[in-house]
């Protein structure tokens, strides 16, 4: 799994979300020092209009991600019945004592 994978889906968003509203939040300290408080607040909203859309992403490709996991995990238990319920019946007709029994069938 890859660095971004890792971030993406492993992080939980909520903590993403904190993480980048820790950043704007020192990025509203900086502007505010250098553009003045109006310019700092206007690119705060955008920001944070940018970080609710992100955090918004993350959410839905983890909660995709999950429910994908899910189905995998039901599919292969699934799966698994099916095949044991198959050797079982398979098991079930091994008899060897059965091999010479006529079944009405002639070859010579």
């Amino acid at each position: 799994m890859s660095l971004h994978d890792f971030v993406v889906y492993a992080v939980p968003w909520w903590i993403q979300a904190a993480a980048g509203a820790g950043l704007i939040g020192t990025g509203l300290v900086f502007a505010a020092r250098l553009l003045g408080m109006r310019a700092a607040l206007k690119l705060a909203m955008a920001a944070g209009a940018l970080l609710l859309a992100l955090a918004a992403g993350r959410r839905a490709r983890q909660r995709g991600w999950n429910d994908r996991q899910a189905k995998e995990k039901e599919d292969a238990n699934r799966a698994i019945s099916v095949a044991r319920r198959a050797r079982a019946a398979a098991d079930a007709d091994s008899g060897a004592g059965r091999l010479r029994d006529d079944d009405g069938f002639r070859r010579d």
